[in-house]
């Protein structure tokens, strides 16, 4: 079971489509997702407060629609908060459930889409 409750993590985004705000992704409901506007280098972030090192990330995708938007995703994983200069650790697929199992330390979690698409996220469990 992932370790984070709702409560500990503050999660926002670069912008919200209507009423599918960055909270949804991480809400335990895999009926709700996050969905940005259109727009270039669209981003998701979750910030833990803390730092840690993670056993895996839990990534799924919307189900209903558009699973290709998630083709080439970038994961970042940060102790900073920002992901310009920061490697990132996994290009994502359409893949409806993606896992990453790298050991990796950092404090904030980020999603970054670098098309002009809506970026979409379900649900995103973080172990550690």
């Amino acid at each position: 079971m992932p370790v984070f409750q709702f409560s500990e993590i503050l999660a926002s985004s670069s912008s919200t489509n209507y009423i599918y705000v960055a909270s949804k992704a991480i809400d335990w409901d895999l009926t709700s997702f996050f969905n940005s506007l259109s727009q270039q280098l669209s981003w998701f972030k979750l910030d833990l407060h803390y730092v840690y090192q993670f056993t895996h990330i839990v990534i799924f995708n919307q189900k209903n629609c558009c699973q290709t938007r998630m083709n080439g995703n970038l994961l970042i994983i940060s102790v900073v908060d920002q992901y310009l200069s920061v490697p990132e650790i996994a290009i994502l697929t359409s893949a409806m459930v993606q896992t990453l199992k790298d050991l990796i330390i950092g404090r904030y979690i980020l999603l970054v889409q670098l098309s002009s698409e809506p970026l979409q996220l379900t649900e995103i469990n973080i172990f550690v």
